[in-house]
């Protein structure tokens, strides 16, 4: 019940937001454009969020602080082939964790990545022949290769403030 939600920030205006669910209707995604250098308030009341069983929330309230700009990296990669073929690029932290995925038709443009965490990154490009748009092992059975992964070959070290400038080139 988004009627029961409420997004402040310090001044107590009332944010719009978005909500979304995952696949598998587990967590849920607060969509806002936040201000940077600014302190959020969420306000869940009570019987806002209902689950498969019916049970409902307790009260919940967050408070969320945004960094200021210079806080966060940026990544401008440059792809270089000239196919075609339907893909999309994931950066991937240290820790494996897929940070953003982005979609596209024809492998050969550049591609910015905005407010990045300072971290140690890689990219990886994966070949989308199905189209759609997750990575698939293949099956051996039916002599179905998996699709094809390209890494960028260097680590990326993302620091504040810092902006990074990279190519992969797709054979």
């Amino acid at each position: 019940n988004t009627d029961s939600i409420k997004i402040t920030d310090i001044d107590s205006m009332l944010i719009p937001f978005n909500i979304s669910l995952d696949k598998n209707l587990d967590i849920i995604n607060f969509k806002i454009n936040p201000l940077p250098n600014d302190n959020y308030k969420i306000k869940i009341n009570s019987g806002a969020i209902t689950d498969f069983f019916g049970n409902s929330n307790e009260p919940i309230f967050i408070n969320l602080k945004t960094k200021a700009y210079e806080d966060y990296g940026t990544l401008f990669l440059k792809t270089i082939n000239n196919s075609n073929l339907p893909y999309f690029i994931e950066i991937i932290n240290f820790k494996g964790e897929k940070i953003i995925k982005k979609l596209g038709n024809k492998i050969d443009g550049n591609y910015s990545f905005y407010n990045l965490i300072p971290d140690k990154y890689t990219v990886r490009i994966i070949i989308d022949e199905n189209k759609n748009f997750e990575w698939d092992t293949g099956n051996y059975l039916k002599k179905i290769q998996p699709e094809k992964v390209i890494y960028l070959a260097s680590e990326l070290d993302l620091r504040a403030n810092w902006e990074l400038n990279e190519s992969i080139k797709i054979k």
